[in-house]
C-alpha cells in the first residue's frame, strides 16, 4: 500500500491497514469462531422461545395482546389527554 492512499489519513495509517486487513481476511465468515457461535446462540434463543409459546401459549397471549393495544392506544390517550379532552368517569 503506498503513501499516497494514506495522504488523507497521516495520523491514522496503521489504524487503516488494520480495516483492510480485517475486511480481506481469507477465512470465510461461517469459520470464524465468533460468527458460528453467535449463530448457535440464536438458534438456542428461538428454540427456547418456541418452546415457551407452545407451554405458555395460554397466559401469553392475552399478556401481549394487552401490550399490543398498550402501544397502540397510549399515544391516542395521551394525545386527547394533551388537547384537553377530559376522561369518562
Amino acid at each position: 500500500m503506498g503513501n499516497a492512499l494514506f495522504s488523507r489519513y497521516p495520523a491514522y495509517p496503521d489504524a487503516i491497514c488494520e480495516v483492510f486487513v480485517e475486511l480481506s481476511s481469507p477465512t470465510p465468515r461461517w469459520q470464524q469462531r465468533g460468527t458460528l457461535q453467535t449463530a448457535a446462540y440464536i438458534i438456542v434463543i428461538l428454540a427456547c422461545a418456541w418452546w415457551l409459546l407452545g407451554q405458555w401459549g395460554n397466559v401469553l397471549r392475552p399478556l401481549l395482546l394487552a401490550i399490543f393495544l398498550t402501544y397502540v392506544l397510549l399515544p391516542w390517550h395521551s394525545r386527547l389527554r394533551r388537547h384537553g379532552v377530559p376522561a369518562r368517569s
